[in-house]
């Protein structure tokens, strides 16, 4: 019963360096879902491949690293790419009239919020590095929201994948709650599909 994790492991060829990569795309903006990423964190934990705390560590420090990259994409590409936007999308240019104050003035409350909603969190982070919130400032702020973050995502995945291993039938609640977060994210694609027409 407790090798089912180490097996479906090996048959995935998923690895920590696969999910930290991940883990990093999804904190620069690319829209991955994290629900998937602190799952397949939660079952190399399980199956003995990473330490819990390097682990979570490493989750960190690639989240991080995004925030930083998204950060700067922001800073250096975000005026031409919001006036693309701006120019194709009368719904986005109506929401940046009303908001460009409000979030150039709170924006860390912003990051802080849509981090732990998860809709919209590319944007806001291109937004940061727009607005030229300073570059220290930003990090340090990230670093702490992902401390909080990973830690909090990743011991829950992590608890619920060590309650799963010990039923039954512990694969196909693993099936089910990967398309549990699979459905997630259709539906989080279908409302922002819808928002952006």
């Amino acid at each position: 019963m407790d090798t089912w994790f180490g097996t479906w492991v090996e048959r995935s060829r998923l690895n920590i360096w696969v999910v930290l990569g991940a883990a990093l795309l999804e904190a620069a903006g690319v829209p991955l879902p994290y629900e998937l990423v602190f799952l397949a964190f939660g079952v190399l934990v399980e199956a003995g491949d990473v330490g819990l705390v390097p682990g979570l560590a490493g989750l960190v420090a690639a989240s991080t690293t995004g925030n930083l990259a998204g950060y700067g994409v922001g800073r250096v590409l975000g005026r031409r790419l919001l006036a693309g936007l701006l120019r194709r999308s009368a719904r986005l240019r109506s929401f940046w009239a009303r908001h460009r104050v409000n979030i150039r003035r709170n924006t860390l409350r912003v990051l802080f919020v849509v981090r732990w909603l998860g809709f919209g969190f590319g944007p806001v982070i291109w937004a940061a590095g727009l607005n030229r919130l300073p570059p220290a400032r930003f990090a340090g702020f990230m670093l702490a929201v992902n401390v909080l973050w990973v830690s909090a995502w990743g011991l829950l995945t992590r608890g619920l994948l060590d309650l799963v291993s010990r039923l039954k039938r512990p694969g196909w609640v693993l099936a089910a709650l990967i398309t549990a977060a699979a459905a997630a994210l259709l539906a989080r694609h279908r409302l922002r599909a819808g928002d952006a027409s």
